[in-house]
C-alpha cells in the first residue's frame, strides 16, 4: 500500500518534528532539574550538573530527530557530530542561562 500522499512532503512533516524535539528536550530538561534541586546542595555544582545534564539531554534528542528527518542521506557519524555539537553549545549556553537565573 502506498503511503498518504502528505507524507511525501517535508514542510508537512516539520511541525511533528518541531514538537517531538522539544517535548522530548522538555522531559529530560525537567528531569535534569528534580535531579539537581533533589540531590545538589552546593549552587556552583549545581549550575555545573545542571548544565551537564541539560546539554546530554539536547544532545541525545538531536540524535533521533536528526535520523528522522534525514535518514539516509547523512552518516550516523555525522549525525553523532551534530549532536556533539549540540552538546557543546547547550553547556555554554546552559552555564550562561543558570548563571543569570539559577537552576529552574
Amino acid at each position: 500500500m502506498p503511503p498518504a500522499p502528505v507524507t511525501g512532503e517535508a514542510v508537512i512533516n516539520y511541525p511533528g518534528l518541531i514538537m517531538l524535539a522539544i517535548h522530548l528536550t522538555a522531559a529530560g530538561i525537567l528531569a535534569a532539574a528534580w535531579l539537581v534541586r533533589r540531590h545538589v546542595r552546593d549552587q556552583v555544582k549545581a549550575r555545573l550538573s545542571f548544565a551537564v545534564l541539560g546539554s546530554l539531554t539536547a544532545g541525545l534528542v538531536t540524535i533521533p530527530v536528526a535520523a528522522i528527518t534525514l535518514g539516509n542521506a547523512i552518516l550516523f557519524t555525522g549525525t553523532l557530530a551534530a549532536a556533539m555539537t549540540v552538546l557543546q553549545y547547550t553547556f555554554v549556553l546552559v552555564v550562561a542561562g543558570t548563571t543569570l537565573f539559577g537552576v529552574p
